[in-house]
C-alpha cells in the first residue's frame, strides 16, 4: 500500500494511437515525514511509448540525508517489482534538484505502469513538499 499517490493516480489517461508526442504531468502532496520504504506512486497509460522521465522535489529536507530510488510496481508486462529500475537509491527531495531519466531505447508500455518513489533515507528535519513526475514519449496505442 503507497503512502502518497499523486493527485491524478486514478483519473483516466487517454491515450491516442498515432504516434502524438505525449508529456504526462503529475504532482504528490507530501504532507507527513517520509521513512525508509514508504512510496509514492505516480500512474502511467498503456500505450505510451516511454521516452524519458523527471522528478521534480521540492526541497523537504532541510538537513542532507532525505534520499530514495525510482522503479515501478508489480505488473503483467514486467513481472515483479523492480524499486531501482529507473534510478538506485540517491538523494531526493533535497537541495539536489530534480532527477533527469533518459532511457537508453524507450519502453513501449503495455499496460499501465505505476513508476513508484520508494524512500531509503528519512529527512534529517523534514519539511512539507511536492514531488512532480513529468513523463516523455509516444502515443503509439496499447498492444
Amino acid at each position: 500500500m503507497p503512502n502518497f499517490v499523486a493527485r491524478n493516480f486514478t483519473r483516466p489517461k487517454s491515450m491516442r494511437c498515432d504516434g502524438t508526442a505525449v508529456c504526462i504531468t503529475d504532482v504528490a502532496d507530501i504532507t507527513s515525514a517520509v521513512a525508509a520504504n514508504e512510496t509514492v506512486q505516480y500512474m502511467l497509460p498503456a500505450g505510451l511509448e516511454l521516452h524519458r522521465l523527471w522528478i521534480h522535489p521540492t526541497d523537504m529536507d532541510s538537513g542532507s540525508g532525505l534520499a530514495g530510488s525510482i522503479g515501478y510496481a508489480a505488473n503483467p508486462q514486467f513481472g515483479v517489482a523492480n524499486p531501482t529500475f529507473f534510478r538506485a537509491a540517491g538523494a531526493l527531495g533535497q537541495a539536489a534538484g530534480p532527477v533527469d531519466i533518459s532511457l537508453p531505447a524507450p519502453i513501449k508500455l503495455e499496460f499501465d505502469l505505476i513508476v513508484t518513489v520508494t524512500w531509503s533515507v528519512a529527512a534529517a528535519t523534514f519539511v512539507p513538499g511536492t514531488l512532480t513526475l513529468v513523463a516523455l514519449g509516444n502515443a503509439v496505442g496499447p498492444a
